[in-house]
């Protein structure tokens, strides 16, 4: 699992200014367009995600977004691509409204925030919980938006946004 994106393109933006500018230049940037089937609305967060941890299934590419289908396929909020058959899938019925942060816990599951109120036929408030084959909500979820979610080396879950009351508490943006 790619917990920590930002570290590790830091790390690397770091290592090649250290081997010197000739490796750099070797680089060609550009951007490969058409490469996989776009969005009908708008992309918010990535994450690379492995069901099955350290298993034998690869990691995979999660979008979540504003879109309601991928190229033909109908999605709601959140899609995984499959690098094997090279299609996009929902990830069971979706979420009814935007997803806008992504994580993935140490146990394989997938976390989604956003501002949404029911995952795959469930009501999660604002934040919910992919294992694999159904969408459950943590808590009582949050009383408005999250927008963003990081998973600390202990596990834990970190969770900001608009969001005021988590979980029934006083949090202040942040729990």
């Amino acid at each position: 699992m790619n917990q920590f994106p930002c570290q590790r393109l830091l790390f690397c933006i770091l290592a090649l200014a250290a081997s010197g500018a000739g490796l750099v230049a070797q680089c060609t940037r550009t951007w490969t367009v058409g490469s996989l089937p776009g969005a009908n609305n708008r992309v918010t967060c990535a994450i690379e995600w492995d069901a099955d941890g350290a298993g034998p299934a690869p990691a995979r590419l999660v979008v979540g977004g504003y879109f309601t289908a991928i190229g033909a396929v109908a999605t709601r909020g959140i899609a995984i691509y499959d690098d094997v058959s090279g299609q996009w899938g929902p990830l069971g019925t979706g979420i009814q409204g935007g997803v806008d942060a992504l994580a993935a816990m140490p146990n394989g599951d997938l976390i989604a925030g956003g501002g949404f109120a029911i995952a795959g036929g469930t009501i999660v408030n604002n934040v919910a919980r992919w294992n694999g084959s159904t969408w459950t909500g943590l808590g009582s979820g949050t009383d408005s938006g999250v927008t963003a979610l990081a998973v600390l080396p202990s596990g834990d879950l970190v969770a900001g946004g608009l969001f005021s009351n988590a979980g029934g508490s006083l949090v202040n943006r942040v729990a």
